[in-house]
């Protein structure tokens, strides 16, 4: 989502590639940040839930890394930079029904605005 003072977030899809048996645990979900303007802005995850068939789930413990790098919930992002961030919790064994859907959902806050993006996790069973 952007807003007209240019920035973006956006949720990235993830593959969750299983063998057939095994549970369906996911673990995780992907996120882009981008500041367009002119400033620096500093963004701060408020919450993150996990949406499994029509059920919300809000995530209480969770972990923001940046490659390898642990992050604070409140981020710095310099003008014109981009941050991709990748979202972890405990592993969540999911049910999906045929035709739903399974994704992250973050709440971020930047410069005063509300930002929500979501990362569909994307279930795939090998045969």
């Amino acid at each position: 989502m952007a807003d007209g003072n240019g920035v973006v977030i956006e949720g990235r899809q993830v593959d969750y590639i299983f063998l057939r048996g095994e549970p369906w645990l996911v673990a995780h979900g992907e996120f882009r940040l981008q500041n367009r303007t002119a400033h620096p802005e500093t963004c701060t995850i408020q919450a993150c839930h996990i949406r499994e068939n029509d059920k919300i789930v809000p995530l209480e413990i969770f972990w923001i890394y940046c490659g390898e790098t642990l992050l604070e919930r409140s981020v710095a992002l310099p003008s014109g930079a981009a941050l991709d961030i990748r979202v972890t919790f405990a592993p969540r064994a999911v049910y999906i029904r045929y035709g739903s859907q399974c994704e992250v959902r973050l709440a971020v806050e930047c410069g005063g605005r509300q930002y929500d993006a979501v990362s569909r996790l994307n279930i795939i069973q090998e045969k």
